[in-house]
């Protein structure tokens, strides 16, 4: 099972990678957050992969790290999907309204989420698994308010809602797999962790093509207006 987990991690890298090139590539002025997000999650990653793969002698630090990556990951997650919120919506004095009101909705789920759920005497997994459970339910919501936006005005982009689509397989994942970990055993602790990786993965592969489909249209986009350009002259 280790050397299946090493495996998804270097998938996983390998797909962030290919996100952040998209990104580069044509798609960062419309996606800046996204390109934060990514590169966040990409360094993240190699911090976690650097532990988990230098032997035993690093597995507890394999831990630590890891829920310290994952509330700077749902930090820059959450900021992802109010940058996407804020796209969806159209422009308008309530549009800050929203942003601000969903902003400090989050600061508050996450507060109060840290504080009721602190245990000293439990396990860092144990209470952490928690908190990630509850700001992953509470970036669904987000993520249903994002779709809320998007149906509302109509002319969405594809992209847009391929995006939020993986972000939304990404959340409900995380949110289910988080709430089953305190009920498995040691010996059946890895299926919520291979359905949060798999999910993850399926997110990251969405993200990916729909960036690539979206650069190739403006590319033959700008071909065709080149065209133009040239045919007039």
């Amino acid at each position: 099972m280790k050397y299946l987990f090493g495996f998804f991690i270097f998938v996983s890298l390998a797909l962030q990678a290919l996100v952040i090139h998209e990104l580069i590539r044509k798609a960062l002025r419309r996606f800046p957050v996204l390109f934060g997000y990514s590169v966040v999650l990409f360094l993240t990653t190699v911090v976690d992969a650097t532990a988990y793969f230098n032997g035993p002698g690093f597995r507890e630090l394999f831990r630590e790290y890891y829920w310290i990556d994952e509330i700077i990951r749902w930090t820059s997650f959450l900021i992802l999907v109010l940058s996407l919120i804020s796209k969806a919506l159209s422009p308008s004095d309530r549009r800050a309204k929203i942003l601000a009101l969903l902003g400090f909705a989050s600061v508050v789920v996450g507060g109060v989420s840290a504080w009721a759920l602190y245990d000293p005497a439990e396990t860092t997994s144990g209470w952490m698994t928690n908190i990630v459970r509850n700001l992953a339910f509470f970036a669904s919501i987000l993520n249903l308010i994002l779709w809320f936006a998007m149906i509302r005005a109509r002319k969405t982009q594809s992209e847009l809602l391929l995006i939020s689509g993986g972000l939304g397989l990404e959340t409900t994942g995380e949110a289910i797999a988080q709430s089953v970990r305190p009920f498995v055993t040691r010996a059946t602790i890895w299926i919520p962790n291979m359905f949060i990786i798999l999910l993850h993965l399926a997110c990251l592969l969405i993200w990916w093509r729909a960036l690539q489909r979206s650069n190739r249209a403006q590319g033959a986009l700008a071909s065709d207006r080149d065209r133009a350009g040239v045919t007039s002259l």
